[in-house]
């Protein structure tokens, strides 16, 4: 499980520290890690592990991709291709690993100690979802967020209406297959390396 060096680190990794820090550990835990499937309602919510933030956080960086995209700020093919939905999930569990995210997970425990494309990409995702949550659903922090994780640096952006991102479809269930192709260059991480030099940054609100 996550300790607070690493927390720290996390926090650094996507530039915003938290208020709650709660919620990055929530973000960690896999589904079927705490809880009883068939448990009361307290341990059937904990069986969930991550996936309830982790639905909200995708739909959050599906819809922070298409935004760029619609407005144009990437005009190459290359860009365009990299700022694609499918393109970044594929690169998931290459940018988890590299964040340590696969060592400082807590799992089910029928996962032996791996953690699968799945497991990781639904991590990546939650911890968006968690500083959406901890941030009261300022989506210029997540677009900050989002832009550090994935394409590796700062945007303006207009503001999304939450209704339109609860009213997205959500990708996240039980019966998503992980996309296993690592083929594709990993997008501009030495962003994470400089990133290590800085202080801790809390964004205003």
């Amino acid at each position: 499980m996550a300790d607070l060096d690493y927390i720290s680190q996390l926090e650094s990794i996507v530039n915003y520290k938290f208020t709650n820090r709660f919620l990055i550990y929530k973000a960690l835990i896999a589904p079927g890690a705490e809880g009883n499937k068939r448990g009361n309602k307290e341990e059937r919510q904990q069986y969930e592990g991550n996936r309830k933030l982790a639905k909200v956080g995708e739909n959050l960086i599906q819809s922070v991709l298409k935004m760029k995209e619609a407005l144009g700020e990437e005009e190459g093919q290359d860009e365009i291709e990299a700022l694609k939905f499918s393109t970044i999930k594929r690169n998931h569990t290459k940018k988890a690993k590299a964040f340590g995210i696969d060592k400082m997970m807590k799992l089910n425990p029928r996962q032996r100690g791996v953690t699968s494309p799945k497991t990781l990409h639904l991590a990546i995702c939650a911890i968006v979802g968690a500083v959406w949550k901890d941030c009261n659903q300022q989506i210029s922090v997540i677009n900050s967020v989002v832009e550090f994780l994935f394409i590796g640096r700062s945007m303006d952006c207009k503001i999304i209406p939450f209704e339109e991102f609860i009213s997205m479809e959500m990708l996240i269930n039980d019966d998503v297959v992980p996309n296993s192709a690592m083929n594709i260059d990993w997008v501009r991480y030495s962003q994470y390396e400089r990133l290590q030099l800085q202080p801790d940054v809390k964004h205003r609100t």
